[in-house]
């Protein structure tokens, strides 16, 4: 049976003995990224699981080795439990031939459990917001006319003015000028009819 260990390291933390470790947990093949920050990619953890066969066993000193994030922990427990591989956690001492489908579990009740504090952390800081009398949501921008543009784009298209021509005299795309004035309130003739 084919048993690989693999370590993620942060600044600060003996390489020498998290190896250590894992060789004396029986790893006849040791991968490790070394100071990579958590959310980074790790290459060497896609090199073991590439290693390592079904019914083969991948050894972590801490969970906190292999997975990036919550979600990221339970996708890795799916891919190993479909490819029949063991994983082996040694300060947790977690093994999940023994506590798979309870640390499968337990991981998707955590995730659960976080998402369901963020929506009601959202809906009670919207609901501080607007009791404290904030406005929540987009806020409008500037105008998007001056108001010298805007009278000016209402009197030449009062006296029939094609929008193109409009839009030119004021300095604005007809884009603009569609969405600044309603299309019921600008002339419509050929070709700039439409917005």
């Amino acid at each position: 049976m084919t048993v690989i260990g693999y370590a993620r390291t942060r600044a600060g933390e003996d390489t020498a003995a998290i190896r250590a470790e894992l060789t004396g947990a029986g790893c006849t093949a040791i991968y490790c990224d070394e100071r990579i920050p958590v959310r980074a990619e790790q290459p060497q953890l896609d090199r073991a699981l590439a290693a390592l066969p079904a019914g083969g066993t991948l050894v972590v000193c801490r969970l906190i080795h292999i997975g990036r994030s919550l979600e990221h922990l339970a996708e890795l427990l799916i891919r190993l439990d479909h490819r029949g591989i063991r994983l082996r956690a040694l300060h947790e001492q977690l093994d999940t031939v023994e506590h798979g489908e309870l640390l499968r579990q337990i991981t998707q009740g955590l995730i659960d459990t976080r998402n369901v504090w963020r929506s009601e952390s959202t809906r009670e800081g919207l609901a501080a917001a607007v009791a404290a009398g904030r406005k929540i949501g987009r806020q409008p921008g500037p105008p998007l006319l001056s108001p010298e543009q805007d009278e000016l784009a209402r009197q030449l298209c009062d006296r029939g003015v094609p929008v193109v021509e409009v839009a030119e005299l004021i300095g604005v795309s007809r884009a603009k000028l569609y969405r600044a004035r309603p299309p019921a309130a600008l002339p419509t003739t050929g070709e700039d009819s439409a917005p």
